[in-house]
């Protein structure tokens, strides 16, 4: 872990587990975020739950103060721990509320960017039945997994969600909005709308996006199952009501195990 700045925010205490509880889950060796409020419960809890330590950390590096970068890694290894190990091309998550499909993005084709500062966090494009399809570059903090969560509302009875044709037309109106520029400027979360394709504008690509262009997505398992540990176990979304349980849509040799018990 960084050295410049491992003092936990308000709200959080940094603990390190027992090695032999770490290595019986495969989970890494780091200083875990814990809300202060739950670390009673936490130690006196029968096990420990990767999918609970993926959720606090989801809400611990969308703060300023945090060195986001030395939690990307961990929150991978625990991603993918809660999963097969062999990641399906395309996952469906489904829930009560909303659904969306995890999967390759064609960079070169209309898309929003889900962004802070100057990083590109995921891509968003329209999937053949008017859902999001999302594809992921690195682990992503609580209040953008929930902005993905939102734009996936299910649609009304007549097909429409939010006035809009589509959860792609509803995602593609705000991302246009001035809101999105008020939140570059505070250093929050935002979204911007590529109709030509990821950093191209009027036939000619910005040089600052070559890289970004070519960066290399996270596993679709790995987007997966942090927008389930988020909504099952994250706290302050739209729905944050007891129970919630998400399901996926996979091929069968890659279906996920159970999550049951995760969300109790």
């Amino acid at each position: 872990m960084s050295e410049d700045n491992n003092e936990p925010v308000k709200g959080f205490a940094l603990l390190s587990l027992k090695p032999e509880a770490l290595e019986a889950k495969g989970l890494p060796d780091i200083e875990y975020p814990i809300p202060t409020d739950m670390i009673l419960e936490m130690l006196s809890g029968p096990d420990i739950q990767p999918a609970q330590l993926l959720a606090w950390m989801q809400q611990y590096i969308g703060y300023d103060a945090v060195p986001r970068r030395d939690y990307l890694e961990p929150m991978i290894q625990l991603a993918t721990c809660l999963g097969p190990e062999e990641s399906p091309e395309q996952m469906e998550v489904i829930t009560k509320r909303w659904s969306l499909v995890c999967g390759a993005v064609d960079i070169d084709a209309p898309l929003v960017a889900f962004c802070r500062g100057q990083e590109v966090l995921a891509v968003a494009a329209r999937h053949e039945d008017g859902r999001l399809r999302i594809m992921c570059y690195q682990p992503l903090d609580s209040a953008t997994l929930q902005c993905m969560m939102n734009a996936s509302i299910n649609p009304a009875p007549d097909g429409t969600v939010c006035f809009r044709p589509d959860n792609w037309g509803y995602l593609y109106d705000n991302a246009g909005g001035s809101a999105q520029l008020y939140k570059y400027d505070a250093g929050s979360p935002y979204r911007t709308i590529w109709l030509e394709g990821l950093g191209i504008r009027d036939g000619q690509l910005d040089p600052e996006f070559v890289d970004k262009r070519a960066a290399r997505p996270l596993s679709t398992l790995s987007l997966a199952m942090s927008l389930c540990a988020c909504y099952e176990l994250g706290k302050g979304g739209l729905w944050d009501e007891p129970g919630r349980r998400a399901e996926f849509i996979v091929e069968e040799q890659y279906r996920p195990p159970s999550w049951k018990g995760l969300a109790n």
